[in-house]
């Protein structure tokens, strides 16, 4: 198997995901960039991308890439800093997803964090005002609660042992 993982990140939390599931697979990580995507000597393709109001950084223009790259194997992950309940991954995968691109591409959450002072521009912006309507609520859920308070320390939830799923469907694969 020539496996080749690509990511986009914003906060770091995706790239190091990424650089650990290369190191797993004995491949390479690289920054994906719109316009790439020659991937002839690769049988198996791997995305990753941070998750910023319910779509997966990036994911559309890997999609292109992916259309004119058939015959591969394709693995997708999103990163997001919520827990990861099965009907969210759910959410998440049908907001993203073709219902063909469902049953053909392996897609996997992973849990990464959240460093307010890592943001720029409007992604800064955006959540301040999420934070504004947060501290707003008159019963903060437990994820909500969590979030206002990583505002002021950054969390990092990010763990090598959640790669085990995506490594095992790609090595089951071969």
């Amino acid at each position: 198997m020539k496996a080749l993982v690509l990511y986009r990140s914003k906060t770091g939390y995706t790239e190091k995901y990424a650089r650990w599931l290369a190191q797993e697979l004995g491949c390479e990580a690289k920054e994906f960039r719109d316009g790439e995507g020659n991937w002839a000597e690769y049988d198996t393709v791997i995305y990753g991308g941070g998750l910023y109001a319910g779509g997966i950084n990036g994911f559309k223009s890997f999609r292109k890439r992916m259309q004119a790259n058939p015959g591969k194997r394709y693995f997708l992950f999103a990163v997001g800093a919520t827990p990861g309940r099965p009907d969210e991954i759910e959410a998440i995968r049908s907001h993203n997803l073709t219902a063909q691109e469902a049953n053909a591409i392996s897609f996997y959450y992973l849990r990464g964090g959240f460093d307010h002072e890592k943001l720029k521009g409007a992604d800064r912006l955006m959540m301040a005002l999420m934070r504004k309507a947060l501290a707003a609520k008159k019963a903060p859920g437990p994820d909500d609660q969590a979030l206002l308070e990583a505002f002021g320390q950054p969390v990092d939830f990010t763990d090598r042992a959640q790669l085990l799923p995506i490594v095992q469907a790609i090595r089951g694969a071969e």
